[in-house]
């Protein structure tokens, strides 16, 4: 068995070397962006160029560059990180930069908190005696502030009925 096991990974080690000593494929990596838009670019690349409130101009200027066949080096890459990140950034810089609302009037809320009810049915315990006590209630989260959130409505938290039928059967 030992005799028939070295000879066989022998052979699977040069079967798989062999493989990829043919050069299969392309030797060199190549990616195409879409039109319009960046083509070549690392990770660490796209992150710095996306990171920051104005990426959106950042991102022109290296599709701008690349469209026009120039290669963007390492030193362009950090010009223009430099560039648009010294910018002034007021309210005209950035395309799709979210503005939050601050809220009108804020008012702190105490929320309400969560009690849960657990019934206890009657049992006996290990000496023999009968125990029989009903409900007991329990606080599953405790009260909150909540400052800047909008009261909730009591029109959503109405108690659900069954629908009510008239009795038909006299």
């Amino acid at each position: 068995m030992k005799f028939l096991l070295l000879p066989l990974m022998v052979l699977t080690t040069l079967s798989l070397t062999a493989c990829s000593s043919l050069m299969v494929g392309e030797t060199e990596f190549g990616c195409k962006g879409m039109p319009n838009s960046v083509t070549c670019m690392s990770v660490r690349d796209v992150h710095k160029l996306t990171d920051g409130e104005n990426y959106q101009e950042k991102i022109d200027t290296v599709s701008q560059m690349q469209l026009n066949g120039e290669v963007v080096s390492k030193s362009d890459m950090d010009n223009i990180l430099k560039s648009e990140n010294s910018k002034w950034v007021g309210t005209e810089s950035g395309q799709y930069v979210p503005v939050p609302k601050p809220a009108a009037n804020p008012q702190p809320i105490r929320s309400e908190s969560m009690v849960m009810r657990v019934l206890i049915d009657p049992y006996e315990n290990t000496d023999g005696d009968l125990i029989i006590t009903g409900y007991v209630y329990t606080e599953i989260s405790p009260r909150k502030w909540e400052v800047g959130v909008s009261r909730p409505d009591r029109k959503h938290n109405a108690v659900l009925k069954p629908l009510q039928t008239p009795d038909n059967r006299k």
